[in-house]
């Protein structure tokens, strides 16, 4: 079955599901869902405690309206009337949200006399057999009381272990991990000191990889910008490249970006309120614009590269009033690609500021993918002006991050990778000698001092901050000078030596424990 066909499916069954969900609870309140060449979901508010017993009563009912051969289709209308259609259904949350929605028009899905929005919705032009099969529910870590999240597969086309989708919901992760707390009012995220830690290296390599083409940083006065729009930023760029004394044609900042399209806290990191976002912009003569394309795209390319994303390229162009000079921009962009031999996809949408723009999407666990990295052609009538960001939206590389390791972050990009659980006060000395040695290596580990809390507290912590290698030191083995450990992912527990520990972590990394090794 062919990719488009996996989506048509999944996304079929995602309409089932919402609608056997209210023919069983009509109190439910749907929020969103959506089909996947993986998978099929729903987010659903429940009157009650959600068990996952009913996962089953709900797919016999999604059979029944399957075999009851209802009228299906779909339909495009403004979002004020389908949230009007919404609310006469008395879904509330959904009607919420297509108010809020900037789109011209929308898609509802509808199945008798059942309808919701379904974005991207298309139909098969003849009936399909029931490939329907739930596979998890959970709560989800969000400001909405009560909201589950129910997952299934068309036809086990999937082959995911148990609770696969549990195990990398981002939300879920960068509580127990500690790495954000949302804010009240669902107005952006709190970076923790842990994902301090990790914002520092990524953009500390933004900054290095950067130095490399003489880019130069600066600091706008604070104005956010909005997601459609870098004027601000670009604005105090262009006046700085126009008026400095030092020819300075290369500017970066961060910056921070209001998120207009954010339509709640459920989607996390995903879609925040607000952002961090790289923003470095290349002023250059027109003769020198297929060059610095090229070399941006290489630049855009590294993070998803070293982090090991799933990733698509997608080249966006706008229908611009000048259109010699549009295709004149889409085919220098065009021409970069093919340079660099990368396979990509057009899109003719995009927004008035930008007239090409390359960007890269990338998966997360469901298969929904999500724009990042990208490189854009502003307006202007002088010299060529090129604007780039490594990061994107910096919040949700670290959700996309999260999702796809599970939590065990690339080694080189924690400052923790062991944690050395000290049982009692006699083995502290050996355990100090054995931190060190590690330290010395290049490996981070910190050492675990609590005597006053349980060894097994102690011991789930570590694991639920998804710490790669937690180590044991006690009287066993201080007297034997070995190590009792354990490796993240695996239920069990080993004696090993100290130069034993060490092979195993450069077996496992390459003997690659920095960024700069990882390119």
């Amino acid at each position: 079955m062919s990719k488009n066909n996996d989506i048509t499916e999944n996304q079929i069954n995602s309409l089932l599901l919402a609608a056997a969900v209210v023919e069983l609870f009509p109190k439910a309140l749907l929020v969103e869902g959506q089909g996947t060449e993986a998978c099929f979901f729903y987010d659903i508010v429940f009157p009650f405690d959600f068990e996952s017993h009913l996962l089953g009563v709900i797919e016999d009912r999604m059979r029944m309206i399957h075999k009851e051969d209802r009228v299906l289709r779909s339909l495009e209308m403004t979002p004020s009337n389908a949230a009007l259609w919404m609310e006469h259904q008395k879904q509330y949350l959904i009607a919420k949200k297509l108010k809020k929605t900037p789109c011209s028009l929308v898609t509802m899905g509808q199945i008798g006399e059942f309808a919701t929005w379904v974005p991207h919705l298309h139909l098969h032009t003849s009936k399909v057999s029931f490939t329907a099969k739930l596979k998890e529910s959970f709560a989800v870590c969000s400001s909405i009381p009560g909201l589950v999240r129910i997952i299934g597969i068309a036809n086990n086309s999937c082959k995911q272990k148990r609770l696969f989708w549990q195990e990398h919901n981002h939300l879920q992760l960068i509580c127990d991990m500690q790495l954000f707390m949302p804010l009240e009012n669902q107005k952006g995220w709190v970076w923790l000191p842990k994902a301090e830690d990790v914002k520092e290296f990524l953009i500390n390599y933004w900054k290095k990889e950067s130095f490399k083409e003489n880019v130069e940083f600066i600091t706008s006065p604070y104005l956010p910008a909005t997601i459609n729009s870098f004027n601000s930023v670009s604005e105090y760029h262009k006046q700085v490249f126009q008026n400095s004394q030092k020819k300075m044609n290369k500017l970066a900042e961060l910056a921070w970006i209001i998120n207009s399209d954010s339509n709640g806290i459920q989607q996390g990191l995903f879609q925040p309120f607000c952002y961090l976002s790289d923003s470095t912009h290349l002023f250059c003569l027109k003769e020198n614009l297929l060059k610095e394309c090229i070399s941006s795209l290489q630049f855009i390319l590294k993070i998803p590269k070293i982090l090991g994303f799933e990733f698509e390229i997608i080249l966006r162009s706008s229908h611009s009033k000048i259109r010699k000079k549009s295709e004149m921009r889409l085919s220098i962009m065009q021409m970069a690609l093919k340079e660099l031999q990368l396979d990509y996809r057009i899109e003719k949408k995009g927004h008035s500021d930008f007239i090409e723009c390359v960007e890269i999407h990338v998966a997360d666990s469901l298969k929904r993918w999500w724009s990042g990295p990208f490189l854009s052609i502003l307006k202007s009538d002088q010299e060529a002006i090129l604007l780039r960001s490594m990061f994107g939206n910096l919040e949700r590389m670290m959700g996309l991050l999260v999702e796809q390791t599970g939590g065990k972050l690339p080694f080189w990009l924690t400052n923790e990778n062991i944690r050395i659980i000290v049982v009692n006060s006699q083995s502290r000395v050996y355990a100090e000698a054995v931190c060190s040695q590690l330290n010395q290596k290049g490996i981070k580990a910190l050492m675990d001092y609590q005597y006053s809390v349980s060894l097994a507290q102690r011991f789930y912590e570590a694991i639920k901050a998804r710490i790669s290698y937690i180590v044991l030191i006690g009287e066993k083995e201080r007297l034997t000078n070995t190590l009792t450990l354990h490796e993240s992912g695996l239920n069990q527990e080993q004696g090993i030596t100290l130069d034993a520990l060490f092979t195993r972590i450069q077996m496992a990394t390459g003997g690659k424990n920095s960024e700069s090794e990882n390119q």
